[in-house]
């Protein structure tokens, strides 16, 4: 599994803020796997 740092840091710079985030791209490109890695850092934290 590949860990996409700058996603994953993005997502974590914007997660307190009051707007809809929405994760895009075409099929099987991984978005369910970063929310899935961004679940497992929240969890840890």
């Amino acid at each position: 599994m590949i860990r996409r740092e700058t996603c994953l840091s993005d997502l974590e710079r914007l997660k307190d803020k009051r707007f809809i985030k929405v994760l895009t791209g075409v099929r099987r490109s991984g978005e369910s796997t970063l929310l899935a890695l961004f679940q497992e850092q929240l969890i840890t934290d």
